[in-house]
């Protein structure tokens, strides 16, 4: 019963994720810290762990994540700096309009 209820909270706070996205217009991290806490909540975790739980979370996938974004910032300043950003808009216009 309980793994019912894990995944009915999960269930939850997904759906109050796109509540609070798309009817609201929340920042989306601003948004996921608060279905985190709200779930949390809802399983009764203890409040000690709650802070740490969800940092580790966060740092993980924004450790995950920050590597792509420096080597797309990397990219798209080589590409404006070349011109290739200007011949590839240029050439998408040409061709769709």
């Amino acid at each position: 019963m309980s793994i019912f209820l894990s995944f009915l909270w999960v269930a939850i706070g997904v759906i109050l994720l796109l509540f609070l996205n798309l009817k609201f217009k929340m920042h989306n991290i601003l948004a996921l810290i608060l279905v985190a806490l709200v779930v949390a909540l809802l399983e009764k975790m203890n409040t000690a762990e709650i802070a740490s739980t969800i940092e580790a979370g966060i740092g993980s996938t924004m450790g995950s994540l920050a590597l792509i974004v420096v080597f797309g910032a990397i990219i798209g300043k080589l590409m404006t700096e070349s011109g290739a950003s200007q011949r590839i808009a240029t050439t998408i216009i040409d061709k769709f309009g």
